[in-house]
């Protein structure tokens, strides 16, 4: 597959295979790269690129905001209001459902020793494309196996 494409939900993806934060289908949103060629930088995983006017697929740079995760949660939730209750409710299932971490849709299943492997065979860039996750989840896992000090003698 090549090209460019919109998902599902109207955000716009590019097939940019080389690209160091594409999925492993090679596709990365699109408003990202905008932003990625606009800053002369790669974008961190905890940057937000945020639509101004809320159309996912309008890229125009002039629409694009480069937010905090914290920052884009206020964008859309201004002038809502919850109950303490609610907030409560929502608290709560939300940590229910997150105590199992296979739970989580981003979670990957990846083997200590496989992992132990790869990284130090190709380092976590490459290791990251192997497994089809991001980098922030490889570097997950190494912490979650206690894999810093072997990996970082190596």
């Amino acid at each position: 597959m090549t090209g460019r494409k919109r998902t599902n939900k109207g955000y716009v993806v590019l097939c940019v295979k080389k690209h160091p934060n594409s999925d492993r289908n090679g596709y990365i949103f699109e408003h990202r790269v905008v932003m990625e060629m606009h800053l002369q930088r790669l974008l961190t995983a905890d940057e937000i690129v945020h639509h101004k006017n809320e159309i996912e697929h309008d890229n125009r740079l002039e629409n694009l905001q480069l937010t905090t995760n914290k920052e884009h949660t206020t964008f859309h939730n201004l002038g809502r209001s919850y109950s303490s209750e609610t907030k409560a409710k929502i608290s709560e299932k939300a940590k229910k459902r997150f105590e199992n971490k296979e739970n989580h849709p981003s979670y990957k299943k990846i083997d200590r020793a496989v992992l132990k492997a790869v990284v130090m065979e190709k380092g976590p860039t490459l290791a990251a494309k192997h497994f089809g996750v991001t980098r922030k989840t490889i570097y997950n896992k190494i912490k979650e196996f206690g894999l810093e000090k072997e990996i970082n003698d190596k």
